[in-house]
């Protein structure tokens, strides 16, 4: 079960290359041998130590578990994307258990998000600091992600919480 409280203050696709709305910049997608066949910003300006033909358990914002992803941490890094775009190819990595993504100028309504987009193992989601629209219902959509314990939208445009200047935070309430 997912409760709220507020306080005030594997993606593959067969060609080598596409654009894609999550990133400003050309995306690569990674070989299916890879890890998970993340998607590959290859803007130096973003991500240097990110390379389309590298494991992306070598980079230093990923985490991985047995050769999959289990942690992304991109955090600051503005990729000026819409979150429905993030979580269509994101949050549905077969592994992925922490997704921070804090600063980053996504922007959209959580209402986008939808059931199958959530990987099994998800269990935190950090979008601090973002330009999130949403109604404390739309929020909901995202409890059916089963083991998500920790979601933090403190610092987005959501409503009607005073504003978008209050912290939202899910914590998995165990019986």
């Amino acid at each position: 079960m997912i409760s709220v409280s507020y306080c005030s203050s594997s993606l593959f696709r067969s060609e080598p290359w596409f654009p894609h709305p999550l990133f400003t910049a050309t995306v690569h997608l990674l070989p299916p041998d890879s890890g998970d066949g993340i998607l590959v910003v290859l803007n130096p300006n973003l991500l240097q130590n990110w390379q389309w033909n590298q494991n992306p358990c070598s980079f230093s914002e990923i985490t991985c578990k047995d050769s999959k992803i289990s942690a992304l941490d991109l955090s600051s890094i503005l990729l000026a994307s819409d979150f429905k775009s993030i979580a269509s190819s994101l949050l549905s990595l077969e592994r992925l258990e922490s997704l921070v993504l804090k600063r980053m100028n996504i922007t959209g309504n959580l209402s986008s998000a939808s059931d199958s987009w959530c990987s099994e193992m998800l269990s935190e989601l950090d979008l601090v600091e973002n330009g999130l629209s949403s109604f404390v219902l739309d929020i909901s959509r995202l409890s059916s992600c089963s083991s998500l314990k920790s979601m933090n939208l403190s610092r987005n445009l959501l409503g009607p919480l005073n504003g978008g200047k209050d912290k939202v935070w899910f914590q998995n309430e165990t019986s």
